[in-house]
């Protein structure tokens, strides 16, 4: 029992020194240069939720323990990377943001016209990531866009609350088959249904009957 109680002042110890390293590396960050004549000024005001990091991230079965100690989301080091596109199926980071729960608002500078690509990671008691969504920049000197991370999924709208991309969330590991697994399952059910007629193992009543409710789901 002892035991067990010095491992878990020992995690609560080593949450808040590397929570405390985080705000450190919050408040150092530094602001954007100036832009030059190539490149426009991107402001970016993300709002992230519990829901949306949940959905897109595991709780591994190293941190479990961790997780239950201190909580599943108290030691987690979400970085938003924003990468330009060069080529082909080549992407260069222009710029990297450790995130917060609720709003969050930065500056940086990126090329006129350049594609980017928004990737969130997860690291710490949970882990994983996913794509955002893609923007496509202007020659304008100033670019505004707005990301709400949900439950629901990722929006992206830009300075007039238009459209930029969207993303729903994913689904929960073990949810229900997609439409066509599901009418492929109905019709097998058919065929089961139509042998235990055949065999005499049920009435022409109780076959129809049956074969009603399966035929609603094709």
């Amino acid at each position: 029992m002892k035991t067990l109680r010095y491992l878990c002042l020992l995690l609560c110890a080593a949450s808040l020194c590397v929570m405390a390293d985080d705000e450190k590396q919050d408040a150092a960050t530094p602001a954007p240069a100036a832009p030059d004549h190539g490149s426009t000024v991107v402001e970016i005001a993300a709002t992230m939720e519990r829901g949306y990091v949940r959905s897109v991230s595991n709780l591994g079965a190293g941190a479990v323990a961790m997780g239950l100690v201190v909580g599943p989301f108290s030691r987690n080091v979400i970085n938003l990377y924003i990468s330009k596109e060069e080529g082909a199926s080549n992407w260069v980071k222009v710029h990297e943001q450790r995130m917060k729960w609720g709003e969050n608002n930065f500056k940086f500078n990126a090329p006129k016209s350049a594609r980017l690509k928004l990737f969130l990671r997860v690291g710490g008691t949970r882990s994983g990531g996913t794509d955002l969504g893609i923007l496509q920049l202007t020659d304008s000197d100033t670019h505004f866009y707005k990301v709400a991370m949900t439950a629901e999924g990722c929006n992206i709208t830009g300075k007039q609350g238009e459209a930029v991309a969207s993303t729903p969330a994913a689904p929960a590991a073990g949810n229900a088959k997609t439409e066509a697994a599901e009418k492929d399952d109905a019709a097998d059910k058919l065929k089961k249904l139509k042998a235990l007629r055949d065999s005499g193992a049920l009435t022409e009543e109780e076959y129809q009957e049956k074969r009603k409710k399966l035929v609603e789901q094709l």
